[in-house]
């Protein structure tokens, strides 16, 4: 039987990270959730309003359930410096501002290949879910994911899977021998910047491969939009602009909101237990089925049964009571 995970790749944004997750649950996904976490034990310093802090590695597994994380905080699964050493030429203008961080990216989805063989779909850790994601599992497809058919800035006019969100069929991938990094085909990997090599960011090579592999591997594009809050550029944004865009947005993942909704089903279910006291359940279910009226929360109707009296008396106790008057 397959396994349906989703995977979230994290590097030093655990409150985007969690939020991302409270997001995925409150939409109505309850997969196991997987966080391959790259951070590196860094300080952001004080300012714009914001206290220094050091990055604290995984804090979100010890709030929630159904999350395994997988820890490469000191590159104990994947050595990202080994493997960027041994491109010594690598084009800096574009690839050392995030520390080659598409390359490191890749890597890390071509690692889940092998660590969850069914699949996967992929959430960044900057997204925020917005609508039901099941629906993007879609097992007769080798991919599901907007398209881009050209990004915005790319030298080379390179179309690209978005890894935002997407559905990724490892078993059709990997009968085709494609992988989802390949160094020859990687963000500034190689010494001259107008390498076509250079330009493959995230999910280019893969695009490739799915349109040199036709028939057997094709993929189903999908309008993400309506589904996700995307942040854009985690890499780059400041902690106060992270803390902004997370307040903003907030009614897509605070806890608040579902703690809320707890308290009024604990509500309703302790007026209805209240309305019908002393009513067995066989008297409750023929209420229900509309075989007597339902008691309503706050207002006791008298049930037909406390109308009953034995058949000899009710009549002559009301012609009684009637003659007295």
């Amino acid at each position: 039987m397959t396994k349906k995970t989703i995977a979230i790749i994290h590097f030093n944004t655990p409150e985007l990270t969690e939020a991302c997750i409270l997001s995925i649950r409150k939409h109505g996904c309850d997969w196991p959730i997987v966080v391959f976490d790259n951070s590196r034990e860094v300080t952001w310093p004080a300012g714009e309003g914001m206290p220094e802090r050091t990055i604290e590695a995984h804090p979100f597994t010890r709030r929630m359930k159904g999350v395994k994380v997988i820890d490469n905080t000191k590159g104990q699964v994947i050595d990202f410096e080994s493997t960027l050493a041994a491109f010594p030429n690598k084009t800096q203008a574009h690839g050392a501002v995030n520390g080659w961080g598409s390359d490191c990216h890749m890597m890390t989805v071509d690692k889940l290949f092998d660590l969850l063989p069914d699949g996967f779909l992929l959430v960044e850790s900057d997204v925020l879910i917005k609508a039901d994601i099941t629906t993007m599992w879609r097992e007769e497809y080798s991919f599901t994911a907007y398209v881009q058919r050209q990004q915005r800035g790319n030298k080379f006019g390179m179309g690209r899977i978005l890894p935002m969100l997407c559905y990724l069929n490892v078993p059709k991938f990997k009968a085709e021998g494609v992988r989802y990094f390949d160094p020859d085909r990687s963000w500034m990997l190689h010494p001259d910047e107008n390498d076509k090599r250079n330009w493959y960011d995230t999910g280019a090579s893969l695009l490739e491969d799915v349109l040199a592999h036709r028939p057997r591997l094709k993929g189903l594009h999908v309008d993400i939009r309506p589904m996700v809050e995307h942040l854009g550029g985690a890499s780059y944004s400041t902690l106060k602009g992270q803390a902004e865009w997370l307040s903003k947005h907030r009614e897509l993942w605070e806890k608040k909101d579902v703690e809320a909704a707890m308290r009024e089903v604990e509500e309703k279910a302790k007026a209805f237990t209240e309305a019908h006291k002393g009513e067995t359940s066989e008297e409750i279910l023929a209420q229900m089925r509309g075989e007597k009226p339902l008691k309503k929360a706050g207002k006791t109707q008298p049930s037909a049964i406390s109308h009953q009296t034995s058949p000899s008396k009710p009549k002559t106790t009301k012609r009684t009571n009637s003659k007295s008057k």
